[in-house]
């Protein structure tokens, strides 16, 4: 079994990355940081994490909230994209809450839209909150929050995906080139949450 998985505790995941493309270089040279995006995963194997960005891997101008692969859509266009894995321990409540936040997300994808004027104006300490918009950072935060995981102190318009690699008691457990990580697995894995939800309802 993967030594950095404990089965009796609940762990949620933040995945940073930096795939070249126009935005992100764009973000990357405004703000000087390592990664332009995050996204949050609940699954000890790290395949799936939520995000908004692109809907479409070639077309970055239709963007909203996207489930992601790590190894498909617009990481297999950019194959070069760097990344970093943290993991956060969380109570059972609040991971069972945060699923039902991203459940929400997931069943109303069709209502949220990319808030680009708010990934702008946050740049410069602004926050612009624009009814069922999200940039990636934001959209993480307010997941956070709306489930009582209160470990960013800011604002979330405000805040960058570097932020999550600052929360206290978070722990990196990969970095390098996405293409080339292929995650330990346990022997046995648990099904996504959201995917158990699902099943149930068919």
């Amino acid at each position: 079994m993967n030594p950095l998985i404990d089965s009796e505790k609940k762990h949620i995941y933040f995945l940073q990355t930096y795939t070249g493309s126009l935005l992100s270089r764009a973000i990357k040279k405004f703000s000087a940081a390592s990664y332009s995006h995050v996204s949050i995963g609940l699954e000890d194997s790290l395949q799936k994490f939520y995000s908004f960005g692109r809907k479409r891997p070639k077309n970055p101008l239709w963007a909203g909230f996207v489930q992601e692969d790590i190894k498909t859509g617009v990481y297999q266009i950019f194959e070069n994209t760097k990344f970093a894995i943290y993991k956060l321990e969380v109570t059972q409540e609040e991971y069972d809450k945060l699923t039902t936040v991203i459940q929400s997300f997931e069943e109303n994808k069709n209502c949220y839209r990319y808030n680009l004027l708010g990934i702008v104006t946050a740049k410069v300490g602004f926050s612009v909150d624009r009814r069922n918009a999200y940039f990636c950072s934001q959209f993480v935060a307010t997941a956070l929050e709306q489930s009582g995981i209160n470990v960013i102190d800011k604002k979330a318009g405000l805040v960058h995906p570097m932020d999550f690699a600052d929360i206290e008691g978070i722990e990196l457990i990969y970095e390098g080139v996405l293409k080339e990580f292929t995650p330990e697995l346990p022997e046995e894995v648990e099904m996504s949450p959201l995917d158990n939800k699902v099943l149930k309802m068919i």
